[in-house]
């Protein structure tokens, strides 16, 4: 899976879409899973739905400084579920349900909104993750169940279970610093 660019992001696809943004920042348990975020997995709720069941991720378009951004989504309601990173090695990890539902927020129509901004710690998927976790990891990895046993061991290096987890409470730096990472056309769609 490729990593973000850090690029100038494109402009505004129009005055509705909306920007989806998170901040997070891991601390591994293990070699394999060192290395900064580069991106995030979101998914987009509708009416009541559940945040641990959707069917459809949405992969962050822009990184930079350990914030990960949606552009041009639509308006709704928006939770974050996973990320990529890479360091020694490339990884995924699953966010635990707590997590998910500490992410998830309403996003106005032309708005900016950043769900939150974390540490989370990271742990080897030999350990027991949550049913949000595991559903999850089965969304972006239908077939690793089915793999050899050999083959899933070695790719088990590659997973990891989001584990314990603060608020960074720097929000309000972090959305300061987006602005200027944005740019104008975007900036003014922070309230």
């Amino acid at each position: 899976m490729a990593a973000c660019k850090a690029t100038p992001p494109p402009a505004p696809a129009s005055p509705s879409t909306s920007v989806v943004a998170i901040a997070l920042r891991t601390e591994a348990a293990r070699d394999a899973h060192t290395g900064r975020p580069r991106q995030a997995y979101f998914v987009k709720l509708t009416d009541d739905s559940d945040p641990m069941r959707q069917p459809e991720l949405l992969r962050s378009d822009y990184m930079r400084d350990g914030i990960m951004v949606l552009l041009n989504a639509p308006p709704g309601r928006y939770a974050a579920v996973a990320c990529y990173g890479k360091g020694e090695h490339e990884w995924t990890a699953y966010f635990p349900e707590t997590l998910i539902r500490a992410t998830e927020k309403q996003v106005p129509e032309g708005k900016a909104v950043l769900l939150g901004s974390f540490a989370m710690d990271l742990r080897s998927i030999t350990t027991t993750g949550d049913a949000a976790q595991h559903h999850y990891m089965r969304v972006l990895w239908p077939d690793w169940e089915k793999q050899h046993a050999a083959l899933k061991l070695f790719t088990r290096d590659d997973h990891a279970w989001g584990g314990p987890w603060i608020d960074a409470g720097n929000a309000s730096r972090v959305t300061a610093r987006l602005k200027e990472i944005l740019g104008p056309e975007w900036a003014s769609r922070f309230d």
